[in-house]
């Protein structure tokens, strides 16, 4: 097992270096966004107008790295499994099937996995050998999906969608072009982020106090979804934020990553449920409500929404590569790696809410 992981370690060494290298030209491509010269270009008939071409074609270059970032993130996330697969098939547990995206509760697997765990035939510390292999191999597979996270971050495809419906005089509105800039802005930071998660891959938890953080990627999601677009059709959805922590007293060891994307995955989430909720009842008003407080014992984030109402939560937690619930999944499986739990519940003839807990004391 340990030659196993070893390999595993190999190759996620290979891929940060292959992904840094990416990400250089991505920085170098969004830098040259804001230089005023590529920014602006003037007409014959002596109007400046942003200068969309010139956006087009970066965002096709960002694209194209983008690309090759996912594909080398596939071939480790086929190879984890591959390990997954063959380590436990070494230790008696056969005909184990795991998709290629690895997109599963983790707890309902490792319950499943310690109940069969018993009945193997297997000496006390070669279990322990095995199941510290495997919280090893959840972990990777894990922060691989954390880092998916925030390539959708700054990735241009939507910036770029909404720029090329801009009219021509659109381009010539300073509303337009300095909101439009500002977003490019975001992004840029999600990129920062991006690039400081890469260097500490192997240890996402920081000393923290400051929650203030999470400022700038709520932004950036709100205008997303200020006209959410989902099968074609364009949804207009509220986004409340009120985060009522700031700063804590006492720093605690936290993962920022993981909350930044258990919180943005909670409001994707909720725009899907809303989606169900219209499709089923017709047109409604389409609401997101995000607080982030503090209890005598816990940080909590809570995400409510005027969506769906399904009754039977449970089939929430399941979750695959093309299930729509993987928001959820994806979100229990890093509270359960920081310590944490995350909850489901409807909230009687209004909505859902997500809630997500985290121990403090």
């Amino acid at each position: 097992m340990n030659d196993k992981l070893n390999d595993i370690n190999i190759s996620i060494k290979k891929m940060l270096k292959d992904v840094k290298n990416e990400v250089e030209k991505i920085n170098s491509f969004y830098s040259s966004l804001f230089i005023f010269e590529n920014m602006f270009t003037t007409e014959s008939s002596g109007k400046t107008r942003l200068n969309r071409k010139f956006y087009n074609k970066v965002h096709g270059e960002i694209k194209n790295n983008i690309y090759q970032i996912n594909s080398i993130l596939s071939v480790v996330l086929e190879e984890i499994r591959d390990t997954i697969v063959k380590v436990l098939d070494e230790n008696g547990f056969k005909d184990i099937v795991l998709d290629k995206e690895l997109v599963y509760d983790d707890a309902s697997f490792y319950e499943l996995f310690k109940m069969d765990l018993e009945l193997v035939n297997l000496e006390e510390n070669e279990k322990v050998q095995l199941v510290d292999s495997l919280d090893t191999l959840t972990e990777y597979k894990n922060k691989i999906h954390n880092i998916r996270y925030f390539i959708s971050m700054f990735d241009t495809s939507y910036l770029n969608k909404y720029l090329n419906k801009l009219g021509m005089d659109d381009l010539i509105n300073n509303k337009f072009i300095f909101e439009l800039i500002d977003s490019y802005g975001l992004q840029f930071e999600g990129l920062k982020r991006f690039d400081d998660i890469l260097e500490n891959f192997y240890n996402f938890d920081k000393e923290t106090k400051d929650f203030s953080l999470f400022s700038s990627p709520i932004e950036l999601v709100q205008r997303r979804i200020d006209n959410y677009v989902y099968d074609n059709v364009r949804y207009k959805i509220l986004l409340e934020y009120d985060n009522q922590i700031k700063k804590l007293k006492k720093p605690i060891e936290l993962s920022i990553a993981y909350l930044e994307n258990i919180i943005v995955n909670f409001i994707e989430q909720s725009c899907l449920d809303l989606i169900k909720k219209e499709l089923k009842r017709g047109k409604i008003s389409k609401i997101i409500e995000i607080k982030i407080i503090q209890t005598h014992t816990s940080v909590q984030l809570a995400v409510r929404n005027n969506g769906f109402e399904e009754k039977d939560i449970h089939t929430m937690y399941l979750g695959s590569a093309n299930s729509v619930n993987n928001y959820i999944v994806k979100s229990r499986n890093l509270a359960r790696m920081m310590g944490g739990t995350v909850d489901i519940s409807t909230l009687e003839n209004t909505g859902m809410q997500y809630i997500f807990d985290l121990k403090i004391k």
